[in-house]
């Protein structure tokens, strides 16, 4: 079954590569690094996406159907206890190192989806798809005796999800400059008759406001040379199920949304959080065949967390459930793609949960702008 998985998604790809070929765009999806390869800074797992829009449903919308294919390897450190699905008590960095589950696997994953616009402008998006992927663990990280980590309890693992969203979009992006406002529903889907790890559904709402407050030019050829821009993001999600796959808990921990604290953690049915950022792009450079934009992100993340940790009973403490930091993330923005810098981060309130208790300074190495 899963050998007829892998290849189907396979012969899938080359199809649609084939069938495409007179109307189609590539896309790039994302990207992952692994941190015992590459020094953690090249990309070990990648992400692209063929577009093709040779069809519309809709006269003067737009109509695309795309397919994305993912493929290498990522690594998943969990916080989780393997049975009771409480966090892991908070120590040294040692320690917490020690008690976390550390997952490493080879990914292969395929989406598709058929997407429409509507209102002018296709202002208005709504898609609808299925994303099927097949992993396996590569080292001696199976947990066959728990109920917490339903995906990893075999050395190999499939699944599919039905996703879908929503979105209204009046948001100009420049790279350099940004203005406008955009909402986002999705709604994801993963029926336990047609998986054997996964029985879950999960809701994400995204909201975004953007207001460039200053902007300067050069005077003899009009190259950008400075620009501010203001950027808030308030998003929310709920997610219930007796099984929700760790593949996909990155996507509503709140861990992940708060700058600063570790993936996978805060991982709780509910939560919400608001992002703040103040922008500075500086001196624009055009010269090579990507833009090449070096900026300051200046950052203020508040969130708030409730509900049970996912695939457990253990409701998250009082004192554990709101996360705050600041900070600054120094980038060089590539073709408005991948921002590669580093980022420092002060925690205001909450435990990172890969450091030393009380640790208050978190940097990292930064591909990507949040949103």
């Amino acid at each position: 079954m899963k050998k007829k998985l892998l290849i189907t998604m396979l012969v899938a790809s080359l199809v649609t590569g084939t069938l495409f070929a007179g109307n189609f765009s590539f896309k790039f999806g994302s990207m992952a690094q692994h941190p015992d390869y590459l020094f953690g800074i090249l990309p070990t797992y990648l992400n692209v996406g063929a577009v093709y829009d040779g069809i519309s449903l809709i006269e003067g919308n737009e109509t695309e159907i795309q397919f994305y294919q993912g493929l290498g390897f990522t690594q998943r450190v969990l916080y989780q206890d393997k049975i009771s699905g409480a966090p892991n008590a908070i120590g040294t960095a040692v320690e917490n190192a020690a008690n976390a589950t550390t997952a490493n696997l080879f990914s292969i994953d395929s989406t598709l989806k058929i997407q429409q616009g509507f209102l002018e402008d296709d202002c208005l998006i709504a898609n609808v798809g299925i994303k099927a992927a097949y992993e396996r663990l590569y080292d001696e990280s199976v947990l066959s005796s728990s109920s917490v980590y339903t995906d990893l309890n075999d050395s190999s693992n499939i699944y599919n999800w039905l996703i879908g969203s929503v979105k209204y979009d009046k948001m100009v992006d420049t790279i350099f400059t940004q203005d406008g406002y955009s909402g986002e529903f999705e709604f994801t889907y993963a029926p336990s008759i047609t998986n054997s790890t996964s029985d879950f559904y999960s809701a994400i709402l995204d909201l975004q406001y953007a207001k460039t407050l200053y902007t300067l030019e050069s005077a003899r050829n009009g190259r950008n040379l400075l620009s501010v821009v203001l950027i808030d993001r308030f998003s929310t999600s709920y997610t219930q199920g007796d099984m929700v796959p760790t593949s996909y808990q990155s996507k509503v921990a709140l861990g992940d949304k708060v700058r600063g604290f570790e993936g996978y953690t805060y991982n709780t049915a509910f939560n919400m959080v608001n992002n703040l950022d103040l922008r500075v792009g500086t001196f624009e450079i055009t010269d090579y065949p990507a833009v090449i934009l070096p900026r300051f992100n200046f950052f203020l993340d508040a969130g708030f967390a409730a509900g049970d940790y996912l695939n457990s009973d253990v409701s998250i403490s009082a004192e554990d459930c709101f996360l705050m930091s600041t900070g600054l993330q120094a980038t060089v923005d590539i073709g408005d793609m991948i921002d590669l810098g580093y980022q420092i981060a002060y925690l205001i309130s909450g435990e990172n949960l890969s450091k030393d208790v009380g640790s208050s300074l978190v940097g990292s190495i930064t591909f990507f702008l949040m949103f």
